[in-house]
């Protein structure tokens, strides 16, 4: 292993053009690859056999009406129009027609109905709500569903209505890209230069981490093409690409600044430091892969 390092630390610093010009190409490749097989994430997540996933699976199979997801639509009546009144239960109860007809809802509950009046309409009349049960999980939500549901309530809204639509369908399940990520790396950019007095050493460890994080997001989004993915996976793969990414980087580089001082060569230091940080950041990584691997052992996919 530190012979092959060895000699892929020398030839890679020979010919660092080449290098540079391989991973430009790798990168453009992964996203085209990307971009045109690519089918997007799931907001699904389940882990079979656990004591929550066999719930909803008995509660699909004893009340499949409530087993999907559900949303509300909140309606607020205009100063001095009580929602109790004719003009409102008219206007809700047109609604809850509409309701009724979009493709995707099993069950529409108003809020006139007896049984739920007393937890639907606010104590000073001037609200209510309208809970919505729709088929399937979160796989089946489409732009298209939400906009049907928020066009039912057009009619409200043109009698002077307030309305506003909520629940699991209109929940924002996925993971994000924040600004505590690039918060992060800003601060490690400062770190890595408070511990090298180099801004170009600073940057090597995030520059190649970043490839790494993209390389590794462009294969899990053409993946999504031939199978399931679930939101979850990129946001993983971006903590877990930087973290290890910069730590890894930082080991070959400071051995390779080590050897420097010491007087060795730039293209020797080079293969000597990748020859042996480099060993032992390709046994981390193969140890991380493994433990990751180990998930499916638990079956959590």
């Amino acid at each position: 292993m530190s012979t092959y390092l060895y000699e892929l630390g020398r030839r890679s610093f020979v010919h660092h053009t080449r290098v540079l010009l391989a991973w430009i190409l790798v990168v453009m490749i992964g996203a085209g690859a990307a971009l045109t097989l690519g089918d997007g994430t799931r907001d699904e997540f389940d882990i079979p056999g656990s004591e929550a996933n066999d719930a909803f699976a008995d509660l699909g199979r004893t009340f499949p009406e409530l087993a999907g997801l559900s949303a509300y639509v909140v309606v607020v009546a205009p100063d001095g129009t009580p929602i109790d009144s004719e003009k409102s239960r008219a206007l809700v109860e047109r609604t809850v027609s509409d309701l009724e007809r979009v493709d995707g809802v099993t069950d529409v509950t108003s809020p006139y109905d007896e049984m739920a009046r007393d937890a639907s309409i606010s104590k000073d009349d001037s609200a209510a709500q309208v809970q919505v049960q729709l088929s399937g999980g979160f796989e089946n939500v489409t732009e298209k569903l939400k906009t049907d549901l928020q066009d039912t309530g057009s009619s409200l809204e043109d009698a002077g209505y307030t309305v506003a639509f909520g629940g699991d369908a209109f929940s924002n399940t996925g993971p994000k890209l924040s600004i505590i990520e690039i918060i992060g790396v800003v601060v490690a950019l400062f770190v890595l230069y408070r511990m090298f007095r180099s801004w170009r050493a600073a940057f090597l460890p995030i520059i190649t981490a970043l490839v790494g994080v993209i390389v590794s997001m462009e294969l899990i989004w053409t993946a999504t093409g031939f199978l399931s993915v679930s939101s979850t996976a990129p946001l993983l793969a971006l903590m877990i690409g930087l973290a290890v990414g910069i730590d890894y980087a930082l080991f070959i580089l400071s051995r390779h600044r080590e050897l420097m001082s010491e007087g060795v060569p730039a293209e020797e230091a080079a293969a000597r430091s990748v020859a042996t940080a480099g060993s032992a950041v390709v046994f981390a990584g193969v140890t991380v892969m493994i433990a990751l691997v180990g998930l499916a052992v638990a079956r959590i996919p």
